[in-house]
């Protein structure tokens, strides 16, 4: 397996992964909480989230991260930015195409993001995650995180 910086070539097949990212919070989350999220799959939608994703990998606080077998395997995207006069990390993405889970992906992914944050020289590093998708969570305490905060919806409104 690589772990390898993302390239222009490889962002139509990072669609891919965003499509199968967002039928997976689709899934888990239901329809109560679809208002909050991008659910639209067209071609509008594939080519605002191409732009956006050729837009920040230009940035040098950014770094894109897929994993390579062959084919694409998973992605990660982090951010570097200064809050309060210190450097901050941010996981804006992280995802493992199911096929692919429990085969050491993510744990290549994140050391990789770890190091580049370290790199970056990074105080703190945090990310979201869906309070339903507990699988998910369960992989990101393995890698040290706990929870922090909390954001709560009224559920019938």
């Amino acid at each position: 397996m690589v772990i390898r910086k993302v390239n222009l070539k490889d962002i139509p097949k990072l669609w891919n992964f965003e499509k199968e990212n967002r039928l997976y919070d689709r899934k888990i989350l239901g329809s109560k909480f679809k208002i909050f999220f991008l659910w639209e799959m067209n071609n509008s939608e594939k080519e605002k989230w191409i732009k956006n994703i050729k837009r920040e990998i230009r940035k040098k606080n950014v770094l894109v991260l897929v994993s390579e077998n062959e084919k694409l395997t998973g992605y990660a995207k982090g951010i570097v930015s200064n809050f309060n006069n210190h450097k901050v990390g941010y996981i804006e993405e992280f995802f493992v195409t199911k096929k692919e889970r429990g085969k050491g992906v993510s744990s290549e992914l994140m050391r990789k993001m770890m190091n580049w944050f370290k790199d970056n020289k990074v105080e703190y590093i945090g990310l979201d995650v869906f309070a339903k998708n507990k699988e998910v969570i369960e992989i990101y305490k393995k890698f040290g995180f706990e929870p922090f905060s909390l954001h709560m919806k009224l559920a019938d409104y």
